[in-house]
């Protein structure tokens, strides 16, 4: 079993119109006979701002604690107590996360080593801030299912191209017992995009289907000069399933999803709706009969429609 070891800090409040020159903490186990002696290395702590940190305390209970100040050879001192309880055992070390980067399919690869010895689980965290406020992905991850190595699926979207992502994790050595929070390694998530020529209808044309929208005698299977054409990048380098349409055009370019098709949209005609309503089909000019459908408030390729440009 793990020895527990337990941090405990304080901040001292004086007022002195001089200099203090000397600060001593002062903590024993209640009834024990002798104080252990701390000297609090300078600079001397400033009142109520410099928190003082003991020694690590391997012994549970309740401590005294004494803290005496000294300007030249006038001393004064304060008593306080506090609890020591169970706490990280000391063999719960942190992981150290060596390197973070982005490989094929905006799929993010982590490398962390962690102490096997008493591992129960792994923790980590990514987010948009340093501080950890903004929480886009959590995940544990059990000890039998460790790996140096993990990958991490972040392509859906959700995640605007070109922000900066802070990794962090933590080992579980219990149900209760978790190590420090490990170095904090950031990264900007640029996203790699593949350029494709494709026609598109929206889903303002959901009722009347993509192949032949008689209003405007218009069809997603013309080729050529066609109002439908766009220009359009892809997550993946051949269109797919799962594959996630972006703008191609735009800095940075954006989801294609309602709110950033603005440039997709025509004053009037066939070429309309994209902006409010998003893209309902895609055809690739690359393939000439396939027609995909697609999410219109993602833009995520959904599968091969059931429309089709053979005749």
């Amino acid at each position: 079993m793990a020895t527990a070891a337990c941090k405990i800090s304080f901040k001292i409040k004086y007022t002195s119109s001089e200099p203090v020159t000397k600060a001593t903490a002062f903590y024993r186990l209640k009834d024990a006979s002798v104080f252990t002696e701390y000297p609090i290395p300078s600079p001397i702590p400033v009142s109520e701002v410099t928190l003082v940190q003991l020694p690590e305390i391997l012994t549970p209970g309740e401590y005294d604690l004494m803290v005496e100040l000294a300007i030249n050879e006038v001393t004064d001192r304060q008593a306080s107590s506090f609890q020591i309880g169970k706490c990280n055992p000391i063999s719960c070390k942190a992981p150290s996360i060596e390197d973070v980067y982005l490989e094929e399919n905006d799929r993010i690869v982590m490398n962390y080593s962690v102490d096997t010895e008493n591992l129960y689980a792994i923790q980590y965290q990514i987010a948009t801030d340093s501080s950890f406020k903004n929480i886009v992905q959590l995940r544990v991850i059990m000890g039998s299912d460790y790996s140096p190595t993990v990958y991490v699926e972040m392509n859906d979207g959700t995640i605007p191209n070109n922000t900066r992502l802070y990794f962090r994790a933590r080992k579980h050595c219990s149900l209760s017992e978790l190590s420090e929070w490990s170095n904090v390694l950031d990264f900007v998530y640029q996203k790699v995009l593949y350029p494709f020529d494709a026609y598109c209808v929206s889903d303002a044309f959901k009722d009347v289907g993509p192949t032949d929208i008689a209003q405007y005698k218009a069809s997603i299977c013309i080729s050529g000069s066609n109002p439908l054409m766009k220009k359009v990048n892809l997550t993946t380098s051949v269109p797919q399933k799962g594959s996630f349409i972006y703008t191609n055009g735009l800095t940075p370019e954006k989801p294609a999803k309602p709110g950033n098709l603005a440039s997709f949209d025509a004053s009037e005609g066939v070429s309309t709706g994209f902006n409010d309503y998003g893209i309902r089909w895609i055809r690739f000019q690359r393939d000439t009969s396939i027609i995909y459908d697609v999410n219109p408030q993602t833009g995520q390729i959904l599968d091969v429609s059931r429309y089709s440009c053979n005749t």
